[in-house]
């Protein structure tokens, strides 16, 4: 049975909710949604174009008063009471801490457009509240001034950035030493540990100095002196803060001398079970070298005598130390060296020219030095494949720079020692029989 025809057109009550507009099987008004909502149901076609001046006008009063709330009785307000979603003090509390956590909301307010309202002495839920809420009409105005949160600046940004950070590295601030431990600490390492290591200069690597430029050497050299004269719990502590430090600066590129000298105290006073004392020279090596360390040492003939010479000291005796640290685990590991001997310098007059400035343990920095090419020779022997006859030639001009050595920095001294005459024979004996002996001989220690 084919269905009967539809209206095409549907009324204006449905049409102005944009509902289906169902029309009965006799296809007359009422529709069925009128009919069952007690409506007036009028199919009028609606008008094409442009509307004139005087429909416009009728539309906006029309959306004017459907969009008006309603507004309630103050009889039935009384009866209802307040409603359910009206806010409590302790809600309204809570919210006002958000507001003065939100500056960039309050910056988005203008003055002009916040306009409070009193309220009246029957709402005391709003009248205990801290928060004031803003209404558009209002018989009292609040100008707020928000300049401070339109341009904060960005240098007082930086401040407040900078202490948190700094106070994450800092090991006194973090408490794993007390400011009268750490100065007892690096007196200590000053005093025991530094002279054969001949790093740092007493006079200028003060635990001010140190906690004021570098917070990874003030803990190595805390963690140091901690392994000796501090309990095992510090010394680990202060060792993995450290390490902390060292991953840091190296994800994130940092160079200072003062993580070159950090990694020279860790690499010298390492743990017994640590193994990455080749891998930590590497690094100090490449961070010396990008600071340019290796350039520092072109005015070593001008005297040193004012205390402003310390810091570029500082920089050359760290990198002569490098030098040393290079050969010797170079040495020990059998593996090329990294610093040629043309970087070097020269060490015997550096340390001259500044006797009454530094520390006296930069003449046996220079000794130290000094020593390293006749290390390198006896380094040579060990590893190249060479023949008997060579190594026999070789062998009496590596012993007569020991002398030598020996002539200039120890007037003699040492070769009135019984151990120095046995070393001879025990060089010479290696050399023939097993040149792999020689780095175990006493005499060839005393060139490394």
């Amino acid at each position: 049975m084919a269905e009967p025809p539809r209206q095409r057109q549907a009324c204006i009550g449905c049409r102005a909710i944009k509902a289906k507009c169902q029309q009965t099987d006799t296809l007359q008004v009422p529709c069925t949604r009128c009919k069952r909502l007690a409506l007036s149901c009028e199919f009028t076609r609606q008008k094409r174009g442009r509307k004139s001046n005087v429909e416009r006008e009728r539309l906006r009063d029309q959306r004017a008063t459907r969009s008006a709330s309603p507004v309630r009785s103050a009889a039935s307000l009384q009866r209802s009471g307040p409603p359910a979603s009206q806010p409590s003090g302790s809600a309204l509390g809570s919210e006002a801490k958000i507001m003065a956590r939100a500056p960039t909301f309050m910056a988005g307010l203008s003055a002009s457009s916040i306009e409070l309202t009193p309220r009246s002495p029957d709402e005391p839920s709003l009248q205990q509240s801290p928060l004031k809420m803003p209404t558009v009409a209002g018989t009292r105005r609040h100008r707020v001034d928000v300049s401070e949160y339109l341009d904060p600046g960005e240098p007082e940004a930086l401040l407040d950035i900078a202490p948190g950070r700094r106070s994450m590295e800092d090991p006194l601030a973090l408490g794993l030493v007390s400011v009268a431990e750490a100065r007892a600490l690096v007196e200590l390492f000053h005093q025991h540990l530094n002279p054969p290591l001949a790093l740092l200069d007493p006079a200028y690597h003060t635990l001010a100095f140190m906690h004021e430029s570098s917070f990874a050497l003030l803990t190595a050299v805390l963690a140091a002196a901690s392994k000796f004269f501090h309990g095992p719990e510090t010394y680990r502590a202060l060792l993995d803060h450290a390490q902390v430090l060292i991953n840091r600066a190296v994800a994130e590129g940092h160079c200072e001398i003062g993580m070159i000298q950090c990694l020279m105290v860790l690499s010298h006073f390492k743990d017994t079970r640590d193994r990455t004392a080749w891998i930590k020279i590497g690094m100090a090596l490449r961070f010396a070298y990008q600071n340019g360390l290796h350039k520092a040492l072109q005015d070593v003939d001008t005297p040193r005598t004012s205390e402003g010479d310390r810091a570029q000291l500082n920089l050359e005796r760290t990198w002569f130390c490098m030098c040393c640290f290079d050969s010797t685990y170079s040495h020990l590991f059998l593996l090329p060296l990294a610093i040629p001997a043309s970087q070097r310098g020269d060490v015997d007059r550096w340390a001259h020219n500044h006797l009454g400035l530094g520390p006296p343990s930069d003449l046996r920095l220079a000794c130290s030095v000094e020593a390293l090419d006749v290390a390198s020779q006896v380094h040579a022997l060990k590893v190249n494949s060479t023949t008997k006859e060579y190594r026999a030639a070789l062998l009496p001009q590596i012993l007569s720079q020991i002398d030598r050595h020996d002539e200039k920095w120890f007037n003699g001294r040492l070769c009135k020692w019984e151990l120095y005459e046995s070393s001879q024979r025990h060089v010479c004996q290696s050399t023939r029989r097993h040149p792999s002996r020689l780095d175990s001989s006493p005499k060839a220690s005393l060139c490394g």
